[in-house]
């Protein structure tokens, strides 16, 4: 009996221990999956560097030398959104779920990249009123070749409402 006592106070302590020193992403940030629909503007209005798009005035009865694909050569190599407010949600997003903004903040960041994988948070740190925030990218199976064309991708965290001034993001 007291070997079974033992070996359960163990088993609870180890487990504690995993959960307890767990890399535990602060300020309860999570990243949103990519099921979110965004506003066309807003997609049309924030491309990135280096992003393929549909040109809109593509016509092959009318230019057969027209691109029907452009590539952006004069857009930021990327974006920061803070939003902090719903009506800035509603000019990002088609339908989002709501959101306390007295409690909590979504961060949008648009880069290009040419793989869709899923966005993980490594790490965040906050300086004074500068935020940091380092992620990577799912790791692909061996073999399994899931490039693209380069796209405006975006990561969409919602997090605890901080008092920032500036977000800094670092892929990994």
């Amino acid at each position: 009996m007291t070997k079974k006592i033992l070996i359960l106070g163990v088993a609870i302590i180890m487990a504690f221990g995993l959960f307890a020193c767990g890399n535990k992403i602060p300020f309860n940030a999570v990243v949103l999956s990519d099921g979110y629909n965004f506003k066309t503007k807003f997609l049309n209005e924030n491309r990135t560097y280096g992003a393929r798009y549909l040109n809109e005035n593509y016509n092959e009865d009318e230019d057969e030398w027209s691109d029907r694909y452009l590539v952006d050569e004069t857009s930021p190599i990327f974006r920061v959104f803070v939003i902090k407010e719903q009506a800035e949600l509603d000019k990002a997003f088609v339908y989002f779920p709501q959101i306390d903004f007295d409690k909590n903040m979504i961060l949008v960041y648009c880069y290009t990249e040419i793989y869709s994988r899923s966005q993980i948070i490594n790490s965040i740190e906050l300086d004074g009123t500068v935020l940091e925030v380092e992620f990577s990218l799912k790791k692909a199976k061996p073999g399994v070749g899931d490039a693209s064309a380069p796209q405006t991708r975006f990561m969409i965290i919602k997090m605890d409402l901080l008092a920032i001034t500036e977000v800094t993001f670092i892929k990994k």
